[in-house]
């Protein structure tokens, strides 16, 4: 494969505007074969050619190639009952999803192949079959890794979706990766999850405003647990986590603008199915640490015409919506800042979902900094109201 010359193009992507190889922000220069990836200079392009030119593909007009992606699956029925964006932009919360539960948490180290696992694999005679832009090849499952041979296997495969998923977050800000796991660990992990709701572990997930005139409106309907994956009864949870963190961790090399080492506990999801949702909101508005979004569903058979809860995104700078079917085994990936906002429509069947959120390490940092010197002045204005009562 031929090297693509480097060229200027301030109309590209801004969602990872940086060197591939040094991740310089200065003197930058587009390849000019795919239009997405940044280098200094010739020198860096040429040395990083050899990790590059796997994914270095020849788009076809990639701005109008997403804003297709996005609304070609928007089905009849579903337009119709589209909010207008303007006038849905109001109701956009200024506190993130579950930011008090964040900002307590302890912080997750990730890292690339932890412990053994049953883990998906690619199908027989898929070499030829690459990743394609926005959904990557399918995985079946093998029931036990006993090998290095087998294991080394399973993390080149997942390194082929981690080069697909940083490239369509540098690219889009959203990548879909569908059959992640296989329907057998699938089902293993759903199990796991419904015992966990019928033990009553769930809890109402937080309830935000954005005034104080709407100060009790309930902008989210879904009911949740954070989990370890260590737990007992929760080993394929784990082993999900496992897969996530080792994507998150090949792919945070080629996401430079982000130093990604760590994530929140697994926050496992239920809409009941009486019709709850999760209005339009931001993860992460108020710089709290979270860089990425990951979401994996549980959903089997899922028809969102019949049960609803259809995700839709609303990526900055796209005329176009992404509209996300909770499917059985669809990993997904978005950023979590302001870039996207979004939310989930009303659920009319059980909803399940497992999501986890990772780190950029210098935002976190400063993010503790601020809760504790928050909660420091909270206890400090504590004890001088007890002290002016006495």
């Amino acid at each position: 494969m031929e090297k693509g010359v480097l060229r200027d193009d301030p109309n590209a992507s801004l969602y990872d505007k940086v060197c591939e190889l040094c991740g310089s922000m200065r003197n930058l220069l587009l390849c000019s074969r795919c239009r997405s990836t940044w280098y200094c200079c010739k020198e860096h392009q040429t040395s990083h050619w050899k990790h590059h030119k796997v994914s270095c593909k020849k788009p076809q007009n990639p701005t109008t190639e997403m804003s297709r992606r996005l609304d070609s699956s928007m089905k009849p029925g579903l337009r119709a009952n589209m909010p207008d964006r303007e006038d849905a932009s109001d109701i956009i919360a200024t506190v993130g999803s579950s930011e008090s539960d964040i900002l307590k948490q302890d912080t997750h180290e990730i890292k690339s192949r932890g412990r053994p696992f049953t883990a998906p694999l690619p199908r027989e005679n898929s070499a030829a079959s690459k990743p394609s832009e926005t959904e990557v090849n399918k995985s079946s499952m093998k029931p036990d890794i006993t090998t290095s041979e087998e294991f080394d296997a399973v993390t080149e495969h997942l390194r082929e979706i981690a080069i697909m998923v940083a490239k369509n977050l540098r690219e889009f800000g959203i990548s879909v990766v569908d059959d992640f796991c296989g329907q057998i660990k699938g089902l293993s992990i759903l199990d796991q999850v419904k015992a966990l709701y019928r033990k009553g572990m769930f809890r109402d997930g937080q309830l935000v405003s954005q005034r104080a005139d709407c100060s009790t409106k309930k902008i989210r309907g879904d009911q949740i647990v954070w989990v370890q994956g260590g737990e007992e009864g929760c080993n394929h949870i784990g082993d999900l986590i496992s897969y996530m963190d080792t994507v998150m961790f090949l792919a945070a090399q080629n996401i430079r603008r982000y130093t990604i080492k760590s994530r929140t506990e697994a926050m496992v999801a239920c809409y009941p199915g009486n019709s709850e949702c999760y209005v339009r909101h931001v993860d992460n508005p108020n710089q709290d640490g979270r860089c990425v979004t990951c979401i994996y569903y549980l959903n089997r058979n899922w028809d969102v015409e019949k049960d609803g809860g259809l995700l839709c995104i609303y990526p900055e700078g796209h005329d176009g919506i992404a509209q996300i079917e909770p499917k059985f085994d669809r990993l997904l990936f978005f950023w979590s800042d302001r870039r996207n906002p979004h939310e989930v429509f009303p659920a009319h069947s059980t909803r399940y979902a497992i999501t986890v959120w990772y780190y950029d390490r210098d935002e976190r940092a400063q993010a503790l900094k601020r809760y504790k010197k928050d909660e420091g002045n909270a206890q400090v204005n504590e004890k001088k109201m007890k002290s002016e009562h006495l």
